[in-house]
């Protein structure tokens, strides 16, 4: 019998270097939460549509390295229970201050947006009624919100005196930024069940259809149960 070989993530730096030279001009972080974003889809999708968005962002297709190393982080966050520990949500500048701590931030908010636009685009926001999985996003939700209002009270309201206690400071920012990404991981682990779901569901609409002898119509109610029509349920 032949193995299915998955590919291993080669690691932050070596993708990073890989993309700069494809002349990706963005970050590691915004490319693992588009990742994590795509993978909560309810559509069939795969690493093909990360590859087009780093295809977007650089304005040339990365080569096949960069395609098969993103695969492999593809891989290495799809078994992800919980975040991995990772250099890029820890504040590692070299130098402290009101400008580090604002690209800081910044950062991970991008990371965080390009998440949820991922997750809508795949369908969460008209699909699920998982009450669990709408307190996650509720959590991630707040934490985005928090971290626009700190990026924003640093860059027009901090004197340079509100930076004295960096180390402190950096804890908690830190902090934040783990909590984004533990939930990111939460809600794509709950969005895997979910599609699991779905696709047992179409199997038995498939089941239904034979017996019937026609298929489902699209205004009928949806046989999983849901109360929905076909149309707006496991028919979309």
């Amino acid at each position: 019998m032949k193995t299915l070989a998955v590919k291993k993530y080669i690691g932050d730096d070596e993708l990073l270097g890989l993309l700069r030279k494809d002349s990706y001009p963005g970050t590691i972080d915004r490319i693992k939460a588009c990742i994590l974003g795509v993978q909560c889809s309810l559509h069939q999708t795969g690493p093909a549509a990360v590859i087009d968005f780093i295809h977007s962002e650089a304005c040339s297709a990365p080569s096949d390295y960069s395609a098969s190393a993103i695969e492999g982080l593809w891989y290495h966050l799809y078994g992800s229970a919980d975040f991995p520990k990772s250099e890029h949500i820890r504040f590692s500048s070299e130098t402290t201050g009101r400008d580090s701590c604002i690209s800081f931030v910044r950062r991970q908010l991008e990371a965080g947006e390009e998440f949820l636009k991922r997750l809508h685009l795949g369908g969460y926001n008209v699909r699920i009624e998982n009450e669990k999985i709408r307190k996650v996003y509720a959590i991630f939700m707040a934490n985005i919100e928090l971290l626009r209002a700190l990026e924003n009270s640093m860059r027009e309201k901090w004197t340079e005196e509100e930076f004295s206690d960096m180390d402190g400071f950096i804890k908690k920012l830190e902090s934040f930024t783990s909590v984004m990404w533990s939930t990111m991981v939460t809600i794509k682990n709950m969005m895997k069940n979910e599609k699991l779901k779905l696709i047992k569901n179409k199997a038995i609409i498939v089941e239904i259809e034979e017996r019937l002898g026609q298929p489902l119509r699209r205004n009928d109610s949806c046989p999983c149960g849901s109360g929905k029509k076909y149309k707006n349920c496991c028919g979309s």
